[in-house]
C-alpha cells in the first residue's frame, strides 16, 4: 500500500528488510542511504507499534515480545538539553542506555559519537560502548560511518544498498516541490559555488 503511494506521485520507493536480534547490530552505508529511515520505522515505529497490538505496515513482521523499553537517540532530534552539549548529551543517554541494558529492551542509537574531534576519539568511544553492550539481554542498533566498526567480531553488521542517485533526486524534487533543479551535481552543494563546495581548490 505504502509502496504505491509513493510511486503513484512519481518518486522511487525502497523497501526495507531487517532482521535484529540480541546484542549489536550496526548499519553502516552512505549518507542518504536509509540508515536513520531503516532505524526509525523498521528500528523504533514497527517494533512499538508491534508491541501495543496495532498492525504495521508491512509484508511480515515476526516479534517476540515484550521489550521492556524502548531507547532511542537520534543524531537530528534537535537542541540538547540547556547546558549540555550535542556531545554530553548522547554521553548521557549512552550512560542511560547501558544501565537499563541488562534487561529485555531496545536501543536504537543513530550515528554514535559522531560528534567528537578527532575521529579517532569517536571510534574508540563507538567501539567501547559497542563491546559493552554486545554482552547485554538488549537489542542494541547503531548507525556509524565509523569503517572500523563493521570489523568487531561478534557485532552484526547491516549495510544499505541505497545511495544517493543525482537524476532521481532531481525528478523527486520536481515532484515534491514544483521546482527544477538545474544545477546539481555530486560535487556541488547547492547554492554555493564550485570553488566553495570542493574546499576553495
Amino acid at each position: 500500500m505504502l509502496e504505491e503511494e509513493v510511486t503513484g506521485q512519481g518518486l522511487s520507493y525502497t523497501p526495507l528488510d531487517l532482521e535484529f536480534q540480541t546484542g549489536v547490530t550496526i548499519i553502516t552505508g552512505p549518507n542518504m542511504g536509509g540508515k536513520t529511515a531503516g532505524l526509525k520505522t523498521v528500528g523504533g515505529l514497527l517494533i512499538a507499534m508491534a508491541q501495543f497490538g496495532l498492525l504495521v505496515p508491512a509484508q511480515a513482521m515476526k516479534f517476540k515480545p515484550p521489550r521492556r523499553f524502548i531507547a532511542a537517540h537520534f543524531s537530528s532530534a534537535g537542541n540538547p538539553p540547556a547546558g549540555l552539549s550535542s556531545f554530553a548529551e548522547e554521553i548521557a543517554f549512552i550512560s542511560d542506555a547501558l544501565e537499563a541494558s541488562s534487561s529485555d529492551g531496545l536501543i536504537l542509537i543513530d550515528e554514535i559519537a559522531h560528534g567528537t574531534n578527532p575521529p579517532a576519539e569517536g571510534a574508540a568511544i563507538a567501539r567501547a560502548v559497542l563491546e559493552s553492550l554486545n554482552e547485554r539481554p538488549s537489542i542494541t542498533v547503531i548507525t556509524t560511518h565509523y569503517p572500523e566498526l563493521a570489523a568487531l567480531k561478534q557485532i552484526r553488521h547491516l549495510r544499505v544498498r541505497g545511495g544517493l542517485d543525482h537524476e532521481q533526486l532531481k525528478r523527486d524534487w520536481a515532484v515534491a516541490t514544483r521546482l527544477q533543479l538545474d544545477v546539481f551535481a555530486e560535487q556541488w552543494i547547492i547554492g554555493c559555488s564550485p570553488q566553495m563546495s570542493r574546499g576553495g581548490q
